[in-house]
């Protein structure tokens, strides 16, 4: 039974593999016929250069498209891969395939299958596996999902017994502008149970005031990991207030050294406001006290126009003090060119018990240039100061190319 068990996984493992590999196999393929279907796509290619110990420039090329009707309206494929090398290093060339799946569409049936991120309630994962979801407008939603854990730094595909990931969840749209939704995931890694957790999130918003919540328990211990629970109240265009309460308790894989120390849970309290007092001034706030005696407060409050814009930000409490200036200038030319530049001085200190303070100075510099409609080229220089770094440098530049085709 347990050999015929281990037969399914690896023949599931091997139809995923298939799968993707068939996928850029049939985008291959469709190059030379691109006038037969609808594509999305977006190009980006970037150079970034800093220092550490010894320099390091690095080259990323990014390709993030769509290929649309496919035969039909209701197939489609949709794929992100990411190619880096640091050129200063004798590193391998890394490939990272981030989604590559089919995608069918049918009035309410929706089915993915390949690799592609999951974000559903408390499930939230990279598989290379099957999502299908059949949704109600106005009424209800139904998700399932299963499949392999995606490896995040390479293409190859894990099999079942590696590492695997199962969940669903149902949302039901009480009434208008208002839901709830039930989730339930299960982890397994090198055949154990690594994760079993069902959850819950609300959302409604009547007239200016919005309630939400969410929350979580860990189905292995028999325990609540999180609560949720904010509202938010819109006095006017120009003013919001806010809420929250929030109690959180770290769950750790069991095979994480973690579990030795003693894990503690912490309640935290925020209430904030976020208004424009006059049309250049914005200005925010926010009050939080942690597990009833550490209290913090931030304040920011920024003067814009339309090519100059100062900032201050205060900050004290728990996790260090902060007081900063932020000035931020930018230039358009002939809708082409765009040139900006800016600097931030901050006094600061990490740890309000060890009173360890710094200051620092950051400056940066940055254009940006418009070929065409679908493609620029940016580039930024920046530089950091504190007393550890005398200077730290990074330069960004990249260039992007945006391609759209119908049929």
């Amino acid at each position: 039974m347990k050999e015929e068990k281990e037969s399914t996984k690896e023949v599931i493992h091997e139809i995923v593999r298939l799968i993707l590999v068939l996928s850029f196999a049939l985008l291959l393929a469709m190059v030379s016929s691109l006038r037969a279907i609808a594509i999305n796509g977006r190009s980006s290619t970037s150079f970034y250069g800093y220092q550490e110990d010894v320099k390091h420039s690095e080259l990323y090329q990014k390709l993030d498209f769509d290929l649309l009707e496919l035969g039909t309206q209701k197939l489609s494929i949709h794929s992100y891969t990411q190619i880096s090398k640091d050129i200063s290093a004798n590193d391998d060339i890394e490939t990272k395939i981030r989604n590559a799946y089919f995608n069918w569409k049918e009035n309410a049936l929706d089915i993915r299958v390949g690799r592609q991120f999951i974000s559903r309630g408390i499930g939230r994962a990279s598989i290379d596996g099957l999502m299908v979801q059949y949704q109600q407008s106005g009424a209800f939603s139904i998700t399932g999902y299963a499949g392999t854990e995606s490896p995040f730094d390479s293409v190859d595909v894990r099999s079942w017994s590696d590492g695997n990931t199962i969940g669903s969840y149902v949302s039901l749209d009480c009434f208008k502008n208002s839901f709830i939704g039930v989730s339930w995931v299960r982890k397994e890694r090198n055949n154990e149970c690594d994760r079993h957790a069902i959850g819950f999130d609300t959302d409604s918003r009547v007239s200016v005031i919005r309630l939400y919540s969410q929350g979580e328990m860990n189905i292995l211990e028999g325990e609540v990991n999180k609560i949720l629970a904010g509202i938010g109240y819109r006095a006017s265009r120009k003013a919001q207030l806010y809420t929250e309460y929030r109690y959180s308790k770290p769950a750790f894989r069991k095979s994480s050294v973690f579990n030795e120390f003693e894990i503690n849970s912490a309640q935290q309290l925020r209430v904030g406001i976020n208004c424009v007092c006059i049309e250049l001034l914005r200005i925010s706030g926010e009050y939080s006290l942690l597990n009833k005696s550490a209290v913090s407060h931030r304040v920011h409050g920024e003067i814009s126009s339309r090519n100059i814009s100062i900032g201050y930000i205060y900050g004290s409490g728990y996790g260090g003090s902060e007081n900063s200036v932020i000035v931020n200038m930018k230039l358009a030319i002939a809708n082409r060119f765009r040139l900006g530049a800016g600097a931030r001085y901050s006094k600061y200190s990490l740890s309000e018990r060890l009173h360890v303070s710094d200051e620092s100075i950051t400056t940066h510099i940055n254009c940006s240039y418009r070929f065409m409609r679908n493609w620029d080229l940016s580039a930024r220089v920046e530089n950091y100061k504190n007393k550890h770094y005398e200077y730290d440098t990074r330069v960004v530049i990249n260039t992007t190319i945006l391609f759209h085709q119908h049929k």
